[in-house]
């Protein structure tokens, strides 16, 4: 139930980013080519002191700052809103995660790692006897089998990478748990949602002979969260960047 209700929010978050990017654009465009008291605003004018921006160099003329902005708008206002679709596809994933929680446990002991669990965005703590369940099933000695009857929902599970719906799929038993089937599978790339059947099995070799206590699969988990960390922060930044181009050469241009 919690998953449909995130299936079914996202289109419209979606849509509501979107019709924000359109909105915000035409705001800018209108205040542009709006009409100034020698004539309109992006005809000549004299020369501005400019703001004191982050991005934009002291002293850029407004000539400069208009061709800048036009520039930065329409390539910036492009890969915002790819950027900005990407934001509800992520949130989902967070929900989905979170959404792992409460199910079915063997018990025992929880696995210890340098970072809390709510640091790693998982909901609890997964437990030792949990991930060893699943790292010890039979069912990883033949990886390839339940590739090739899981869900081809995509270009690489057709091309026989193996993808966590059909790795999820093959350990729906009640004796698995859920939130211990996604950390397992978050090792092995990076908290990706596809993995070369090569690398999962080298990965599961591993842990049959460390245990998931070991320094391998404990470090996976931390480094595999630290990989989505750095991939989040590093697009906040970019996003941060194409506003700040956009909203400084427009300043110059057009308000100071």
């Amino acid at each position: 139930l919690e998953l449909d209700r995130i299936k079914t929010g996202i289109p419209h978050l979606r849509k509501m980013m979107i019709r924000a990017v359109a909105i915000l654009s035409f705001a800018t465009l209108a205040a542009a080519f709006a009409p100034a008291k020698n004539g309109f605003a992006t005809g000549q004018r004299a020369a501005r002191a400019p703001l004191k921006g982050i991005l934009v160099p002291p002293g850029e003329s407004v000539e400069d700052a208009t061709r800048s902005f036009y520039i930065f708008f329409v390539f910036g206002n492009g890969g915002l809103t790819l950027g900005i679709s990407q934001v509800p596809r992520l949130l989902g994933r967070l929900r989905a995660g979170l959404a792992l929680g409460g199910g079915k446990s063997l018990g025992g002991p929880g696995l210890s790692t340098s970072v809390p669990a709510p640091l790693l965005l998982y909901p609890e703590t997964p437990s030792v006897a949990d991930l060893e369940a699943i790292v010890k099933s039979r069912k990883l000695d033949d990886i390839e089998k339940f590739i090739d009857s899981g869900p081809k929902d995509n270009y690489l599970a057709s091309k026989g990478y193996l993808t966590f719906p059909a790795f999820e799929e093959a350990f729906t038993e009640p004796k698995f748990n859920r939130l211990a089937t996604r950390v397992v599978f978050d090792t092995f790339n990076g908290c990706q949602n596809v993995v070369a059947p090569e690398k999962a099995s080298e990965a599961i070799a591993v842990y049959r002979k460390e245990g998931v206590t070991g320094p391998t699969f404990t470090g996976s988990v931390v480094s595999a969260k630290a990989g989505n960390y750095s991939a989040i922060a590093t697009f906040a930044f970019l996003m941060w960047l194409i506003i700040d181009l956009i909203w400084e050469e427009a300043q110059v241009a057009f308000f100071s």
